[in-house]
């Protein structure tokens, strides 16, 4: 009995596809322009360079093409995709800036969640090796999955060219039962110490959302129906479109779809998606 969800940077037309098709419509609003706006009224984002909106996969080329014409921000565009091993029964993440030109420039690296850490920093290293100068670090909702989050986010603060990561309080970092509490990682400036006082510190930014938060129950509050919603958010709400047609459009270039080497174990056997689903 659901008519419609509003979410934050949900970033998946594949999802938003299958609500749709049970009746239900989606709002995807994005987290992303309220980091931007505190990122320039610092002067984190300046002119001194040229800016590059990043995506962390195919998935989130919405949102950079909603930035990038809001902004006047030039695009690039990395593509992950998995590929088999050992038989089908494994599979292994690949990364590729397929389009754009980051050297020398800075990169506004976008993605929707700090998970385990791990697609940032690949993503940051393939990033550096295309020569990148700057790089700033926006992830939508602060997941923190497992342990190794915190060491994988210490490993992008120590690099010198990431400039700041920052998420949103979307989750919050307190958290009972499994995986408990955690917490913001940071590492010390040279010739610092813990035992410092007020040691300086690089460490993950959380933005608070609570203005956002206000301006979209507010809307769906107001409104009669989900178009007054779009138009109440206006930028700030993100059309999912399928990825692969939205690159087209974006660089005049095409790129094969990845074959679905995903599988999943059904009655104790793996089996290949491409062949239970399709």
């Amino acid at each position: 009995k659901v008519d419609y969800l509003v979410h934050l940077d949900g970033h998946s037309h594949l999802a938003t596809t299958h609500f749709e098709r049970v009746g239900i419509e989606v709002i995807d609003v994005t987290t992303a322009h309220v980091m931007i706006a505190d990122l320039q009224a610092r002067e984190i984002i300046d002119d001194k360079l040229e800016n590059v909106l990043c995506g962390v996969d195919f998935g989130n080329l919405a949102l950079i093409d909603n930035i990038s014409k809001t902004y006047g921000y030039s695009t690039a565009i990395i593509r992950k995709w998995r590929e088999a091993i050992n038989g089908g029964l494994r599979s292994q993440t690949r990364h590729e800036l397929v389009y754009g030109n980051v050297s020398g420039k800075r990169v506004i690296l976008m993605d929707d969640m700090i998970s385990s850490g791990g697609t940032l920093v690949h993503t940051v290293d393939l990033l550096i090796a295309n020569g990148a100068k700057e790089i700033v670090v926006c992830a939508s909702h602060a997941v923190f999955s497992g342990r190794e989050y915190y060491a994988q986010l210490q490993q992008l603060l120590k690099y010198d060219k990431v400039k700041i990561v920052m998420t949103s309080d979307t989750l919050p970092l307190e958290r009972p039962g499994y995986g408990g509490d955690k917490s913001l990682p940071y590492i010390l400036q040279p010739g610092q110490t813990i035992e410092t006082p007020n040691p300086a510190k690089k460490q993950v930014e959380m933005q608070p959302m609570t203005d956002l938060m206000g301006r979209v129950l507010l809307a769906m509050m107001r409104s009669k129906n989900t178009e007054e919603i779009r138009q109440a958010l206006g930028r700030e709400v993100v059309v999912q479109r399928d990825p692969y047609e939205l690159f087209t459009e974006m660089t005049g270039q095409k790129v094969e779809r990845p074959a679905d080497v995903a599988i999943y174990r059904q009655e104790g056997n793996f089996e290949p998606l491409a062949q239970s689903v399709r």
